[in-house]
């Protein structure tokens, strides 16, 4: 041992101490650090955000079937305009339904099913980004409601983009903000459409 250089057989005596190379340290130091992201990631992906996958042809083509979708309800506010994904038993079917805010509470929707237009609290509501009306549909499909139709207290009113392929609030009227299990903010899959929504 160099007296003058105490300091390069220091390594040598931490394995000593600990029992362990530096090899098998840095295993374990990679492990832990690995392990506590999982927990992590575990956490937000459970309690935070989910994932859920687009069924059906309701959002085309805004979604379209087969598409991964992360939701996140902390904190949320209902707000038109957003996509939602909604517990099935708030409109009788077998699996969550994923749909568009068309009007929040205390609002006032009306529908010119001729021309496919939609009013909220009398002003038409400008859908041309993500609604194709059908060339040679006669009309909008009305469902069941009455319209002028009011929007209850902690309701909102939900429609399909794909308007006459979809299963929403014309015909089950309004949803309940607890039925919500979230918004729907990023496509994870495919890979080539990856992004906000």
């Amino acid at each position: 041992m160099d007296e003058k250089n105490p300091v390069q057989n220091v390594p040598e005596k931490q394995a000593e101490r600990t029992g362990k190379t530096p090899f098998i340290e840095t295993v374990y130091d990679w492990l832990d650090t690995f392990l506590f992201a999982l927990v992590v990631v575990t956490l937000i992906f459970t309690f935070v955000f989910r994932q859920v996958q687009v069924e059906g042809d309701s959002m085309y083509d805004t979604l379209q079937n087969g598409d991964r979708l992360l939701i996140n309800n902390i904190g949320y506010t209902p707000t038109v305009g957003d996509i939602v994904v909604v517990q099935a038993d708030a409109i009788r079917e077998d699996k969550p339904i994923i749909k568009r805010i068309i009007a929040t509470a205390g609002q006032t929707v009306d529908i010119d099913f001729e021309n496919w237009i939609v009013y909220v609290d009398g002003k038409a509501l400008d859908e041309s980004q993500y609604i194709d009306v059908i060339s040679g549909a006669a009309m909008l499909n009305q469902g069941g409601c009455t319209y002028p139709y009011v929007v209850g207290e902690d309701e909102v009113f939900v429609m399909g983009d794909n308007r006459n392929n979809s299963r929403d609030s014309r015909y089950c009227g309004a949803i309940n903000e607890k039925y919500i299990l979230g918004k729907a903010f990023v496509r994870l899959f495919p890979f080539d459409s990856i992004g906000l929504i």
